[in-house]
């Protein structure tokens, strides 16, 4: 009889607590809309005495439209083909219920031609989810010739040409 008990007890908490998950809209995946891709200068960057970037360089943004995105602690994470980007992200905009996040690209290798997109919170994978559309490097924005002459930078290009 108390094993019966027992039983229906954690029966019991068991459904409550799956029931609190489908309730959580932390906990949902992410809703992925549509990106854009750009690319953009990062300037010398030093911290101190310590000098982490020491001159210009090219990277490309990646800004990914999320639909009834919640705020949290953790940033989000984009992957490309499966590998998280490590670049920075930021909220570009917000508009109604579609938020824009930035994620930062420094490594021309991941920008592979037909690369698949998706974004996740880094503390619940259950909340992946692929970005709609693939990459395509014809379709990342460049910087203007007058630009790249006067930082003395390479073309996107010769960028995505580069390996590292």
């Amino acid at each position: 009889m108390s094993r019966l008990i027992i039983g229906m007890i954690l029966g019991g908490l068991g459904l409550a607590a799956s029931s609190a998950v489908a309730d959580n809209p932390y906990l949902e995946p992410l809703k992925p809309k549509t990106f854009t891709a750009e690319a953009v200068v990062l300037p010398v960057r030093e911290i101190g005495t310590m000098t982490l970037r020491e001159k210009r360089t090219l990277a490309v943004e990646i800004q990914v439209q999320l639909e009834d995105f919640l705020p949290r602690n953790m940033e989000p994470t984009l992957l490309i083909n499966g590998v998280p980007v490590e670049g920075g992200t930021r909220v570009v905009r917000v508009e109604d219920r579609v938020t824009t996040l930035g994620f930062m690209v420094e490594q021309p290798q991941l920008l592979t031609e037909g690369a698949v997109l998706s974004v996740r919170m880094e503390d619940v994978p259950g909340t992946q989810a692929k970005v709609p559309g693939e990459l395509r490097q014809v379709n990342i924005k460049g910087l203007s010739t007058d630009l790249i002459k006067e930082r003395d930078l390479p073309s996107l290009a010769e960028w995505l040409q580069q390996r590292k």
